[in-house]
């Protein structure tokens, strides 16, 4: 318990930000995404409608803020070596890891919802009874994004290549959540296709969160924890190799 509450401790000292710095940082975040989805609409010739882009946007942000936080935070433990210390105990490693990122969902899953309400706000369309529901689906998407957070941290350590990596990965998740691809049995396979189009569902075919509990949304949740769980072996495989060479 004190370990828990020593972690707890020490992340919320590091999220404290002031307001000036967090309006910088979402403003940045929408200027990265309106380009990257100008790239998008070029790619596959497609109009993006507002109402897609604010809920685009949202969990765009929202997975990208997810996906950069577990990569640092395994990136800072790594190189301190607390990894290796944490790796050798199970418990050590699933409660003092995963209490670091399980905060830090929860502090951008409060950034997410914010930043929907007032973008959804700002261009006249709201749906208040779907955020809750669409939130809950967000959060189902992160399994697979830190799933590549372990991957792209387990793959710097050996090629050092996880700048690129991670501008790859930011420009596909916003393939992924702004255009519906999951018609292709493929492409239904990428990491949070299957999400977003339970998302879609929610919000302009008029679903609720009842009606898109089947095998659909059973499926999903494999997809997505099946990409955590590949992360979480690669990674492991990777910091095996990198101590032994250092």
């Amino acid at each position: 318990m004190r370990i828990i509450l020593a972690v707890i401790n020490k992340e919320l000292r590091r999220y404290r930000w002031s307001l000036a710095e967090l309006i910088r940082d979402l403003l940045l975040l929408y200027l990265v995404f309106l380009v990257l989805i100008s790239m998008v609409e070029h790619v596959f010739k497609s109009y993006i409608d507002r109402e897609t882009l604010v809920i685009a946007f949202s969990v765009w942000a929202f997975l990208i803020l997810n996906y950069f936080d577990a990569f640092a935070i395994l990136m800072h433990e790594i190189k301190t070596g607390a990894f290796l210390r944490l790796s050798s105990s199970r418990r050590g490693f699933s409660m003092i890891i995963g209490l670091q990122i399980l905060l830090a969902i929860l502090k951008n899953l409060l950034i997410a919802g914010i930043m929907f309400i007032a973008l959804a706000f700002a261009s006249g369309w709201f749906i208040p009874s779907k955020l809750g529901a669409c939130l809950l689906i967000a959060v189902s998407l992160v399994p697979a994004v830190i799933g590549l957070s372990f991957l792209t941290a387990g793959l710097d350590l050996l090629i050092g290549s996880a700048r690129y990596v991670m501008q790859i990965i930011t420009f596909f998740l916003v393939s992924l959540v702004v255009v519906p691809l999951e018609h292709s049995l493929f492409v239904s396979t990428f990491p949070v296709v299957q999400g977003m189009w339970l998302i879609r569902k929610l919000v302009f075919d008029g679903y609720s969160l009842y009606n898109l509990i089947d095998s659909n949304l059973l499926q999903y949740l494999g997809i997505s924890i099946g990409y955590l769980i590949i992360g979480v072996l690669v990674h492991r495989f990777c910091c095996r190799k990198y101590y032994a060479l250092n």
